[in-house]
């Protein structure tokens, strides 16, 4: 993942569980990320434990 958060830095923070979060403007730059990075696991929701 080192790569992909140094590409996509300006878009990644930590939310308030201090986990990484990807922030999308748009479908069409989500869609065009994940087809760019299949690697990269991205989940809409994360589970509340």
């Amino acid at each position: 993942m080192d790569d992909f958060e140094k590409n996509d830095r300006n878009n990644i923070a930590r939310d308030a569980e201090n986990a990484k979060v990807f922030l999308t403007t748009s479908k069409w730059q989500l869609k065009y990320v994940m087809e760019h990075w299949p690697a990269t696991e991205f989940n809409k929701t994360m589970e509340n434990n």
